[in-house]
């Protein structure tokens, strides 16, 4: 009874206490790290440092940098390598710290104008994306997953890593770093070699939380929840390295769908932990030492050009790299998941719907579980290893874990780990695939989402389908004949054009073809053709669009990226009232906060009045420039030139409105009593207000709002007449 009040209090509490969690925990925009630069040298300056490994330190004064420049800041004595050593394209760059962050802004402009530097950027600053909340392996929280009715392995089920087992285990010859703000590698069910540790703030060979936190205490249970527990908190790369690869078959805690393989781990974190910094010498680290896999269960808006290039030269190296996509439950690019080159993780409730938290569009290629399991009541999350002692859960009343360093969590985080100990499997398969075969692989055998949100034909990953899809993948070839793709959209113009550039002297193939989120838009399209517009570009929506070259037997080249966020659309109705008696131009789709030209042109005859919107006057210029904010329909009124009459050739009668304007009632003159069949008063929207039968002489209007209106004469030979009446 106790148990279940504390679990009755606890949805409470969560309902009352979550969005704060959220505002504390999943707000990611770019920060500075430490006060600190990413400065690359010119090619022809680098001196003797173009093959230090990450990390490497050197004296900042033995830079080509201008001395004076340097002495006007307060500047550690040395610099950081962080680039790749074997990488020609990212050698050269360095990482240098600042004590003072007012200096900032003047050491960047000083370093841009240096003519030894190429470029100069922020470090940025990521967040994490942690969430509030019969080959079958002997470790106990799998073999008996229901504790106190907890489902623990909730997530390896959905992907169906049981069945995976039975083709496939993982392979200790796959390094799969888990770059965080720290890996515990001493956990039980991690156990990682201190020469596969790494902390990129401090240059250390150790990837553990700081040395001052005692991972045996307990937080104040609601601290977990207010974001303020640093135990929790920094255990999130420990919790993420246990989804990656904890340690099959030792009768110790969990299992993971690679596990076997060989875990990395890298620390970034800074200050309480929810703070990654200095990714790109950790990233170049784990490429040096030889990671196969990287997973990156952060994020923020911001790009970084140094980052990206050395995720670039990774990925073309054969590093596979998967990324979380972020849990502010929008469209929004989150990085380093929207670079082409990284495997995008959005994440999946146990109901295989989207996470009400991920990030979604067309950038995203896949999800994986990370939100809610089961039974949502009970909150049973992701289940994994922890640096602290379960925190969570013990404050739950679940005793059985008092003591244990596993404990849930959720999120995208968690997400991109699943997803991460999945490719580490294939690679186990066949270590010759690389980014590109992996994220093809996985979307052709996802299972299929309850919803929509993410690239198309893709879905929640599937450990067993993917191997059995790897069984029977043939690789794509290189593109010979294109060389780039680029995506323009001018302001205001919905239309997105596609152009790519080739290499004339490359053998044509058949055809190309264009996919969008992972759907074929375009097929046989001719190789000699220089742009594509996609008129079917969803607004507000961030695309995904890829092309491909195909040769003769129909086999398709490997495919060539690029993102495109498309702006907010809305549709501008123009109409014409009464029908026929002009014409208007304008109408169609255009950007939000656009601007649109709308012309109204009268028939012979007629007369514009004004433009209506909902009823009212909007303007009375027949040629306007509007801005679009919102989808609207716009009507063109239009008037007899004599009046309220309505001619239509002689055989039409004249029909005028005596009086109009009109107080309370109004008579119909220039035809026969005996002609009219009915009467009606309408509004500007088309709606009837009040009808009167044949043989009525005057028509009341009393009790109807000053204002604008139309009156419909039908005649009983069948046709209709519409005038302008004005109540005041």
């Amino acid at each position: 009874m106790e148990n279940q009040r504390k679990k009755m209090n606890k949805k409470a509490f969560l309902s009352r206490c979550l969005p704060l969690v959220m505002a504390l925990m999943c707000v990611h925009g770019l920060a500075m790290a430490q006060h600190s630069v990413y400065v690359k040298m010119k090619p022809q300056l680098r001196k003797n440092h173009v093959a230090l490994k990450a990390g490497a330190r050197v004296s900042l004064s033995s830079l080509p940098l201008e001395k004076a420049m340097l002495g006007k800041y307060d500047l550690a004595p040395e610099a950081v390598s962080v680039g790749i050593c074997s990488n020609a394209e990212t050698q050269g760059i360095y990482r240098l710290e600042c004590a003072n962050e007012a200096d900032m802004e003047n050491l960047l402009n000083d370093l841009a104008l240096d003519p030894a530097v190429e470029y100069v950027e922020k470090v940025p600053v990521y967040k994490i994306f942690m969430e509030e909340k019969s080959a079958s392996p002997n470790d106990p929280y799998y073999q008996n997953p229901q504790i106190q009715n907890l489902n623990l392995r909730w997530h390896l089920d959905m992907v169906n890593a049981e069945e995976a087992w039975g083709i496939c285990k993982g392979n200790p010859s796959i390094k799969a770093a888990i770059i965080d703000n720290a890996v515990w590698g001493e956990h039980e069910d991690l156990q990682v070699d201190t020469s596969l540790q790494y902390n990129a703030v401090s240059g250390e060979k150790c990837s553990a939380p700081p040395d001052s936190l005692d991972n045996t205490q307990y937080c104040d249970g609601t601290a977990v929840y207010e974001g303020t527990c640093n135990l929790y908190n920094w255990s999130h790369g420990t919790h993420s390295a246990g989804l990656v690869g904890a340690i099959n078959d030792n009768g110790k805690g969990i299992a993971s769908v690679a596990g076997g393989i060989t875990l990395m781990g890298v620390s970034c974190g800074i200050e309480d932990g929810i703070d990654i910094s200095n990714v790109a010498e950790g990233l170049s680290w784990a490429v040096e030492h030889g990671a196969k896999l990287i997973n990156m269960s952060f994020g923020s808006t911001e790009s970084s050009r140094t980052e990206h290039a050395i995720i670039k030269a990774a990925a073309e190296s054969g590093v596979v790299i998967v990324a979380a996509s972020g849990n502010d439950g929008v469209g929004t690019m989150s990085y380093p998941a929207a670079y082409q080159e990284v495997i995008a993780v959005g994440s999946c409730d146990y109901d295989r719907n989207i996470s009400e938290f991920s990030n979604f569009g067309g950038w995203v290629d896949v999800l994986a579980p990370g939100g809610y399991g089961p039974d949502p009541e009970l909150q049973d999350y992701i289940f994994s290893t922890t640096f602290c002692v379960s925190q969570d859960l013990y404050y739950w009343g679940y005793s059985e874990f008092e003591g244990k360093h596993y404990d849930r969590m959720m999120g995208t985080s968690m997400a991109a780990p699943v997803a991460s100990s999945v490719c580490a499997l294939l690679l186990s398969y066949d270590s010759t695939l690389d980014y590109r075969d992996i994220r093809s692989i996985l979307m052709a055998s996802a299972q299929p989402s309850l919803t929509a949100g993410i690239a198309e034909n893709s879905g929640i990953v599937d450990a067993a389908a993917a191997l059995r899809v790897a069984a029977e993948y043939e690789k794509p070839y290189e593109p010979a004949y294109l060389e780039d793709f680029s995506i323009v959209k001018t302001d205001g113009n919905v239309v997105p054009a596609l152009y790519w550039s080739v290499d004339e002297s490359a053998s044509k193939p058949a055809c190309l073809r264009i996919y969008r989120d992972n759907l074929l838009i375009k097929d046989n399209l001719d190789p000699m053709a220089e742009v594509f517009y996609d008129s079917t570009a969803r607004g507000g929506w961030t695309h995904c669009y890829e092309i491909c070259e195909v040769d003769a037997e129909g086999k398709e080249s490997y495919r060539i990226m690029q993102l495109l966020t498309m702006p907010a659309q809305c549709n501008l109705y123009l109409m014409v009232s009464p029908e026929g008696a002009g014409t208007v131009k304008g109408s169609g789709m255009y950007e939000e906060g656009s601007s649109a030209i709308i012309v109204a042109k009268p028939n012979p005859g007629w007369k514009f009045d004004y433009w209506n919107l909902s009823g009212q006057v909007f303007n009375e210029n027949d040629s306007i420039s509007v801005i679009v904010g919102t989808s609207a329909r716009l009507t063109a009124m239009f008037s007899s030139e004599t009046g309220n009459e309505v001619l239509s050739g002689t055989a039409m009668p004249k029909i005028r409105l005596v009086p109009n304007p009109a107080d309370e009632a109004f008579v119909l003159q220039g035809v026969d009593a005996d002609e009219v069949e009915r009467v009606m008063l309408l509004n500007m929207q088309g709606s009837v207000l009040e009808s009167w039968p044949a043989g009525v002489a005057t028509y009341v209007v009393e009790g109807f709002d000053p204002g604008i209106y139309m009156v419909a004469v039908s005649l009983k030979d069948g046709r209709t007449r519409v005038l302008k009446l004005v109540v005041r």
